[in-house]
C-alpha cells in the first residue's frame, strides 16, 4: 500500500541540502543517492556532503511495523564546488583552498587499473588479465598566506578527509603527508589523496 507523497527539494552548491514535506506520518525515511541509501533518519531534512557532479536523490517515507512505504519523485543535481576544499571527515568542517602560486593552476587526477599479464606456454605475446583493482588519486596545489588555515590543513595530515575542486574531481581518503614551501610570502602546499574503499550505504 503507497503511503502518503513525499516532495523533495535539493539545492546544491559545493554539497546536496536536502530537504522534504508529507503529510504522512512516517517513521523514519531512507536517503537514496544514485540508487543506493546513504542515510537513515526521523528529521525531514539532510545534508550530502559526499557527493559531487551530477547525483539523483530519492527519499522513501518507512513505517516501523509495515513494508509498506512511500517514495518521492527522482530529483537530479549539480553538486560543484566553488574553489578546491578539503573537508574532514571526523569534525565536518571544511577548509576552502582559492588560491595557487601560479596563474593557472594545475590539479592532477590519476586513475589506474591493475592488469597482469601472464607468459602461458605456447603463446608468443603475454595474456593479459583484467584484475578487479585499482587507484585513484587527486593531487592539489595551493597557497596560503592566513597562519590559522595553515595550522588547520597541517593538521590534516593521518585524517579521512574529503576533497573535491571546481572541475568536478572527488576523492576520499588520507593526506600521508604535507609538504610545505616558503617563499617569503606564500606558504604553498602540495598534497595528494588517495581514494580508499569508502562505501557510506547504510544497513537496512
Amino acid at each position: 500500500t503507497p503511503g502518503a507523497a513525499i516532495t523533495l527539494n535539493v539545492e546544491a552548491s559545493s554539497v546536496a541540502e536536502l530537504s522534504w514535506q508529507t503529510t504522512g506520518s512516517y517513521d523514519f525515511y531512507l536517503v537514496y543517492r544514485n540508487e543506493k541509501p546513504i542515510a537513515k533518519l526521523t528529521q525531514t531534512q539532510y545534508t550530502d556532503e559526499l557527493s559531487c557532479g551530477s547525483t539523483t536523490y530519492q527519499v522513501r517515507g518507512c513505517y516501523a511495523d509495515s513494508s509498506n512505504y512511500g517514495l518521492s519523485s527522482a530529483v537530479t543535481v549539480d553538486v560543484r564546488a566553488e574553489v578546491h576544499q578539503v573537508s574532514d571527515l571526523d569534525t565536518g568542517q571544511t577548509l576552502r583552498l582559492p588560491y595557487s602560486d601560479s596563474q593557472h593552476r594545475q590539479t592532477t587526477r590519476t586513475l589506474s587499473r591493475q592488469v597482469e599479464l601472464l607468459q602461458l606456454s605456447g603463446a608468443y605475446y603475454p595474456v593479459a588479465v583484467e584484475v578487479d583493482s585499482g587507484a585513484d588519486s587527486l593531487s592539489i596545489t595551493a597557497a596560503i598566506t592566513d597562519d590559522a588555515q595553515v595550522q588547520q590543513l597541517m593538521g590534516l595530515v593521518g585524517k579521512l578527509v574529503c576533497a573535491k575542486t571546481p572541475q568536478g574531481d572527488m576523492v576520499i581518503g588520507y593526506i600521508a603527508s604535507m609538504p610545505k614551501q616558503h617563499d617569503g610570502f606564500l606558504n604553498v602546499f602540495n598534497f595528494t589523496i588517495e581514494q580508499i574503499d569508502y562505501d557510506d550505504e547504510v544497513t537496512l
